[in-house]
């Protein structure tokens, strides 16, 4: 089986590597690493637990505790690309807002995820670095993170072959399909997989769609949209654990520590592809971690960026054969980093299962 694989992100570099495993000759089209590398690197599905996704918290529970054996397969080491499972916090920044903090901690232990309530003392045990009106957190224990640039890095260097060239069209060819670039020049597989994040590219529009992957709940082809994200990354480090903040005033965020840096996000918005960051929305961003780490203030704002993460409306990932021998893997949404290898074992063994038929 040979294929080819259009996406530098974490869902088609993963693809790719699982496809290479099952003994696929693998092509990769690197179309950008586009919302991978604007991510935070968080794997934690607990406390990205919203009310309606309870689906979508089984399927990261398990791409979690996947993580530390998918990288030992791959013979990357933890301290490589900075993984850490020590836990992470979500605050809230002041008394008034306890009741929306003590509602989500509720809802998470009726789902019977493994979740402490903390009292500012306790939270201080774990993070000394939270400020002085941060009342009351909750302590996910199991939750980790990554640092998705060296991460990245590490997948990317066992992939292999590498074109950086766009694709402008595709059209069914005898077993196979037949991909053009953007130099004019003709590119034979078996199998295509789209891993393109924001969109299904224009070139496969003709394509009808056909019946959904077997074992993975997703039915048609839902449009996929890009859901901005403004972050921040400071030099150094105050923090020893994640921390989120719940708000009702300020908002969502979190702050993350890596090892070279700490990563401050994000605001979430529906304004198309404009990739500008704005004086609002970085106010949003920097006011609410300072509210929570005051410690923050000092340190040297190092980057300032824009991300698009691809969503669908139900908020469920993309993987789906859309024609013959051509498949999505897509709309990871703000899960990317932590979904992407559990999800590209199955994709590449579906893509294999239709091959061996």
């Amino acid at each position: 089986m040979d294929a080819i694989v259009v996406g530098g992100g974490m869902a088609g570099l993963c693809a790719a590597v699982e496809l290479k495993k099952l003994g696929a000759d693998v092509k990769l089209f690197d179309a950008g690493a586009g919302a991978s590398l604007a991510a935070a690197g968080m794997l934690a599905p607990v406390h990205e637990l919203e009310y309606t996704e309870i689906d979508l918290l089984r399927t990261g529970l398990a791409a979690r505790d996947f993580y530390p054996l998918w990288l030992d397969a791959l013979d990357i080491k933890a301290d490589a690309v900075g993984l850490d499972f020590s836990g992470a916090l979500e605050v809230a920044v002041d008394a008034r807002e306890l009741p929306e903090l003590k509602r989500h901690f509720d809802f998470q232990r009726n789902a019977g995820l493994k979740v402490e309530w903390l009292e500012a003392s306790g939270l201080r045990e774990i993070e000394p670095a939270l400020g002085p009106d941060v009342c009351a957190g909750v302590f996910a224990p199991d939750e980790g993170r990554v640092d998705p640039r060296l991460l990245l890095q590490q997948i990317k260097s066992r992939v292999g072959y590498a074109v950086q060239r766009r694709i402008v069209s595709v059209e069914p060819a005898a077993n196979g399909v037949k991909i053009t670039d953007e130099a004019g020049r003709f590119h034979y597989s078996q199998y295509l997989l789209l891993a393109t994040g924001i969109g299904i590219p224009a070139f496969c529009s003709g394509f009808s769609p056909t019946e959904p992957v077997p074992g993975l709940d997703v039915a048609g082809t839902p449009k996929i949209f890009p859901v901005r994200g403004e972050m921040v990354s400071v030099g150094g480090g105050v923090l020893k654990t994640t921390v989120r903040i719940r708000s009702k005033r300020f908002g969502r965020g979190y702050v993350v520590p890596h090892p070279e840096r700490t990563i401050i996000g994000s605001t979430s918005e529906e304004r198309g592809r404009d990739l500008s960051p704005t004086f609002g929305g970085l106010s949003d961003v920097m006011q609410r971690a300072y509210c929570a780490v005051p410690a923050l203030y000092d340190l040297p704002v190092t980057e300032i960026w824009t991300g698009l993460r691809p969503a669908t409306l139900s908020r469920k990932p993309v993987v789906e054969k859309i024609a013959p021998r051509v498949f999505v893997f897509n709309g990871l949404y703000r899960h990317g980093i932590l979904l992407a290898p559990y999800l590209a074992v199955q994709v590449a063994k579906t893509m294999a299962d239709d091959a061996n038929r």
